[in-house]
């Protein structure tokens, strides 16, 4: 079964990874140390910690959200301690904000998804945008929230105002497949195009083309 990602624990020395199988592993100085077998009933494919080494969510192609803490519980036990059954598609990609509270997801189904999990529900759903919602970044010190889209548009959310974008940034021709945040102004995209591009967040531009892994 094929690896859908994998990753660190904030101090490094763990590495989490999800499965097409539904599991999630957790590997230590290069070994297997444990397996959630089953952990989702279809391919797992956003994995990401939400706090210190042991609190994962997982999300998974039928929409399914996992919050799971790893660590033994007074009667020995580890495992789900919340999901979520909201989105109708892949969840594509996840962010917590700063405060830990509040667990952020983009799908396939064409929806952002909100919740809190300190009271452990739904916190908000924007409007279906009818296209497949690819990646998310919180930015401009946790009021904006961006977006990418299969149809190269970046959607920007106000916090707390998530039911629709109020802006939107243009310019990729084709599905933005992943964005990181550079810093509070600026994210980097890639694109289907194979082109890496660095944008500015309002003002709304791509700034400059950092690479073309097309050429490669």
């Amino acid at each position: 079964d094929s690896v859908r990602q994998v990753v660190f624990s904030p101090d490094g020395n763990i590495l989490y990874t999800s499965s097409s199988d539904g599991s999630i592993g957790v590997i230590s100085m290069g070994k297997l140390e444990g397996r959630l077998a089953g952990a989702h009933p279809v391919p797992i494919n956003s994995l990401m910690h939400i706090e210190n080494n042991a609190i994962l969510a997982s999300g998974d192609d039928d929409g399914l959200l996992k919050i799971w803490d790893l660590r033994l519980s007074a009667n020995g036990k580890q495992g789900c301690v919340m999901q979520f059954n909201e989105h109708e598609g892949t969840i594509m990609d996840m962010k917590m904000n700063d405060q830990n509270n509040m667990l952020l997801t983009s799908a396939n189904d064409g929806h952002l998804g909100v919740f809190d999990l300190r009271m452990n529900k739904l916190y908000a759903m924007s409007d279906n945008f009818e296209e497949d919602l690819t990646a998310l970044v919180i930015c401009k010190y946790q009021k904006k929230v961006l977006v990418s889209s299969g149809k190269g548009i970046i959607n920007i959310f106000s916090w707390d105002w998530f039911g629709d974008c109020k802006d939107r940034i243009v310019g990729h021709p084709n599905s933005i497949d992943t964005m990181i945040k550079y810093d509070e102004d600026t994210v980097i995209t890639g694109g289907e195009d194979g082109l890496i591009r660095a944008v500015s967040v309002l003002p709304n531009k791509i700034i400059a083309i950092l690479s073309d892994l097309s050429l490669i």
